[in-house]
C-alpha cells in the first residue's frame, strides 16, 4: 500500500516526512515509521507499507518537519493523534445493481460503536469508501453517528456519515444510511419521484463497518440498506436549482398525546402562536438559515392557518401555500398508505416544509417512507379513507386528534376538487398498474422475494380500484319513498332528491332543469320541493361540466 501526501514549506530540502501506521487491534501497540520520498513533480512525498491480510484495518497519518516545525496529518485533537485515517484490505466486489459502501474505524472505535447509546448523537471517527461504477472514492475524517427518532433502536441502526465540507463527495458532505425496512424505502421515494414533487434521492447500497455487512436477510432488509439524501441545505440546492436559499423547517411531536394538535403551541384547547419562541417549544427546527434567526414565515404561516376563513379563505392561504403541490403531496401519501406519523396521517409529527426565495409559498417535503402498502411495523388496509389527514387512521391514544386546519383546507371545494383530481391523474398514469408493477419490478425484482412484490402489487391492486371506486362515482339519484308496483310512490305534491356526483368533472347538477345543491365535501347534492302532478313523473337529472356540457345523466320516474 502507498501512502501520499502533498507537502509543502519555503524550503523543500529542510522537509522529512513519514507515514506513522500500525494494525489497528484490540491493543496495537505503537506507531511504526516508514520514510516518504519525494518530492515527485506534483510536490507529493509517498511510502510502501508492507501488505498485510485480509480483513486488516491500518490506522496511519503522515508527518512532516522542516527542523524547526513539526505538522500532522490529520492533526492531532485535544486528545492526542487519536483521530486517523485509515484503511482496510478487502477485496469484496461491488455487486450489480447496489452500490458498495465502507466505514472504516480503529477496532476500539468498533468495538464502542457495537455498544454506543443509541440515543446519543456522539460521532465516531471514520474513513467512508464508496465503490460505484467500478470507481472507488476516499473520504478521510469522516465521522458516523447513530441516526433517526423510532427507528434509532432497530438493529443495526440507521446511520448518518458526515464528510469534511472542504471535501465533499458528489457534492454532499452528508448521507443517511438507512436499515429499517429499506426495500419499502427505496420504493417508496423513487415512486414519490416519479409524480414530480421535490425527493430526497435513494438508492440500495451494501454497507460494510470494517468489511463486516450487518444487514439482515429478513423482510426487514433482504440483505442492503438504503441510501437516503438527509432533508436539508443540500438537497434544497439540488431539488430546488432556482429557488433555493430560502427557509426550511423540520416539525415533530412536543407532545403526542395532547388533545387536540394544531399548528402552533397548544395544550388541551389554549393556542398561544403569539407567545416568543413558540416554535421551539413545540418542537420546530430551521434547518437553513439558521444564524439569521427570522422565524417570520412560519409565523406568519401559522397565523394566517389559525385565521383564514369564509369567503376569502384561498385569498387568505394562496400567498403562502402551494396548493397544487400540498395536493398533489397528500394525493401521493394517501396512495402509498404511509401509516407513519405525519401530516398525511393528520399528525403534527415528523415531516418538513421549505419556502424558496423566488417563490416563498412552503411545499412538503417526504420522510422515511418505511410503513407503505401494508408492508412495514403496521398493517393497513387497502381500503383505508382517501382522507388519512382527517379521519385519524393510525390507531392513537384520542382518536379525535387530528389537525383543525387540514380540515378547513380539504372542505374548501375548490381544493378537495384539486385533490381528487391529484389522485386520478395519478392512479391513471404514475401509479397505474402497468407503471407500478414495473417500477416494483425495477427496483425490487433482484432484492425482494417473489412474495414480498406480489404482496405489494397486490395490495395496490386494491388500493387503486378502491381509491377510483371513491372519487370517481357513478351519478345517482335517491329518495325515501316507498315502492308500489315499481315506482317510488309519493302522497305529498312534492319531492325531496339527492344522490352522488362525480366531484372531479361536475360543475353542477341540474335536476328538471332546477340547480340542486351541492355538498363538494361529500360528493353529493340535493335538491327539495319538486312539483308533483299526478299519475307517473319522470325527471332527468343531469350532471354539468365546467364547460356547460351534460357530462352524466339519469331518469328518475316518481308515481
Amino acid at each position: 500500500m502507498t501512502i501520499s501526501a502533498k507537502i509543502t514549506d519555503e524550503d523543500a530540502s529542510l522537509i522529512d516526512a513519514v507515514a506513522r501506521w500500525r494494525v489497528s487491534t484490540g491493543n496495537p501497540g505503537p506507531f511504526n515509521s516508514a520514510a516518504m520520498s519525494g518530492p515527485d513533480e506534483d510536490g507529493r512525498y509517498s511510502a510502501v507499507l508492507p501488505s498485510q491480510v485480509q480483513g486488516s484495518v491500518v490506522e496511519f497519518y503522515a508527518q512532516a518537519s522542516d527542523g524547526t516545525n513539526t505538522r500532522t496529518w490529520p492533526e492531532a485533537t485535544d486528545q492526542g493523534q487519536t483521530a486517523n485515517a485509515h484503511y482496510l484490505v478487502d477485496t469484496t466486489a461491488q455487486q450489480p445493481g447496489e452500490a458498495l459502501y465502507r466505514v472504516v474505524m480503529t477496532a476500539a472505535d468498533r468495538n464502542q460503536w457495537r455498544s454506543i447509546d443509541r440515543g446519543s448523537d456522539a460521532q465516531i471517527n471514520v474513513t467512508f469508501i464508496a465503490s460505484e461504477g467500478g470507481k472507488d472514492t476516499v473520504r478521510y475524517r469522516s465521522g458516523m453517528r447513530v441516526r433517526g427518532n423510532g427507528s434509532r433502536s432497530f438493529t443495526p441502526p440507521p446511520m448518518r456519515i458526515n464528510i469534511p465540507r472542504e471535501n465533499p463527495w458528489n457534492g454532499d458532505t452528508k448521507l443517511n444510511v438507512n436499515s429499517r425496512y429499506s426495500p419499502l424505502q427505496l420504493i417508496g421515494m423513487n415512486l414519490f419521484r416519479s409524480t414530480g414533487l421535490p425527493t430526497p434521492d435513494a438508492k440500495r447500497v451494501q454497507f460494510q463497518i470494517n468489511g463486516e455487512n450487518e444487514a439482515r436477510n429478513d423482510d426487514t432488509m433482504r440483505g442492503s440498506f438504503v441510501h437516503l439524501e438527509p432533508i436539508g441545505d443540500e438537497m434544497i440546492e439540488d431539488k430546488f436549482p432556482v429557488n433555493d436559499g430560502g427557509n426550511l423547517y423540520k416539525k415533530r411531536s412536543a407532545d403526542p398525546n395532547r388533545d387536540e394538535k394544531r399548528w402552533g403551541v397548544h395544550f388541551e384547547d389554549t393556542v398561544r402562536y403569539d407567545e416568543q419562541n413558540w416554535y421551539l417549544t413545540d418542537d420546530w427546527s430551521k434547518l437553513t438559515n439558521e444564524s439569521k434567526g427570522d422565524w417570520g414565515d412560519l409565523q406568519q404561516f401559522v397565523e394566517v392557518m389559525h385565521q383564514a376563513g369564509g369567503a376569502d379563505y384561498l385569498e387568505e392561504i394562496s400567498p403562502l401555500i402551494n396548493i397544487d403541490q400540498w395536493t398533489r403531496w397528500f394525493a401521493a401519501m394517501t396512495i402509498l398508505n404511509s401509516y407513519e406519523t405525519n401530516l398525511s396521517n393528520g399528525i403534527d409529527d415528523d415531516y418538513s416544509m421549505y419556502g424558496g426565495t423566488a417563490d416563498s409559498r412552503f411545499v412538503l417535503l417526504p420522510h422515511d417512507l418505511d410503513t407503505i402498502f401494508g408492508e412495514g411495523d403496521t398493517n393497513s388496509s387497502p381500503r383505508s379513507s382517501i382522507f388519512p389527514m382527517l379521519t385519524a387512521n393510525i390507531p392513537r391514544q384520542n382518536e379525535d386528534a387530528r389537525i383543525p386546519q387540514l380540515v378547513a383546507f380539504f372542505e374548501e371545494p375548490s381544493i378537495r376538487k384539486k385533490y381528487f383530481t391529484e389522485l386520478k391523474n395519478l392512479l391513471t398514469n404514475e401509479f397505474s398498474k402497468s407503471s407500478f408493477d414495473a417500477r416494483v419490478q425495477n427496483f425490487l425484482g433482484d432484492w425482494s422475494t417473489t412474495a414480498d412484490l406480489s404482496n405489494i402489487i397486490s395490495y395496490m391492486d386494491e388500493r387503486r380500484s378502491f381509491i377510483l371506486s371513491e372519487i370517481d362515482p357513478e351519478l345517482s339519484a335517491t329518495t325515501s319513498l316507498p315502492i308500489v308496483s315499481g315506482f317510488p310512490r309519493s302522497t305529498q305534491s312534492n319531492l325531496n332528491l339527492n344522490g352522488d356526483y362525480n366531484l372531479i368533472s361536475t360543475s353542477e347538477i341540474l335536476v328538471a332543469g332546477n340547480n340542486a345543491t351541492l355538498n363538494p365535501a361529500a360528493g353529493t347534492w340535493s335538491i327539495t320541493g319538486i312539483a308533483l302532478m299526478p299519475g307517473v313523473n319522470r325527471f332527468t337529472v343531469e350532471a354539468i361540466g365546467p364547460d356547460g356540457m351534460p357530462v352524466d345523466s339519469q331518469l328518475v320516474d316518481i308515481w
